[in-house]
């Protein structure tokens, strides 16, 4: 189920190209798929947590909360933790809730559960460029194009933040 994909290139930096090779790569009988750095890391029951409430209300894009991790200042919550809690969990958010709420959370692909037979009808993909938080654009065209999104509140990520050898800070 772990398969190392390679490019016979370098690519641009950032999540985009190696997202975009990871989403491409998955069969067209996956359902559903996720999107990770070399920083993040998941709980035990992450996975199965979201994949649970995809399946449950049939969602095309899953969002859990996440933690900070820095190397100073330990463990921190997400910043917009208050805007995540501020949204129903565990069931559809409506068309207003995502365009009002759910854009104003942090765009990280991490966070997410996303339905590959929606991403690839609608065409969603991330941009490749040279640039970072290529990330926002996918985030928003995900929320505003999907008929079925849902939050849980539960800390299921983690992110590394202020270390060494990252893109931005």
């Amino acid at each position: 189920r772990l398969r190392v994909l390679r490019t016979p290139y370098l690519t641009l930096g950032g999540v985009g190209t190696a997202a975009n090779l990871g989403l491409e790569a998955c069969g067209n009988d996956s359902g559903y798929a996720m999107v990770f750095d070399g920083d993040d890391w998941l709980e035990p029951q992450a996975v199965r947590h979201l994949l649970r409430l995809a399946v449950h209300l049939d969602l095309d894009v899953a969002m859990a909360d996440f933690h900070r991790h820095d190397p100073h200042l330990g463990e921190m919550p997400s910043y917009d933790r208050a805007t995540l809690v501020s949204l129903p969990q565990r069931s559809l958010l409506s068309v207003t809730q995502r365009v009002t709420v759910a854009l104003k959370l942090s765009p990280v692909p991490w966070r997410k559960l996303l339905r590959l037979p929606f991403l690839r009808s609608k065409g969603l993909r991330f941009p490749e460029a040279d640039y970072v938080f290529e990330d926002n654009p996918f985030h928003w065209a995900c929320l505003v194009r999907a008929s079925r999104v849902a939050v849980t509140h539960r800390v299921l990520m983690h992110h590394r933040v202020n270390r060494g050898g990252e893109q931005t800070t």
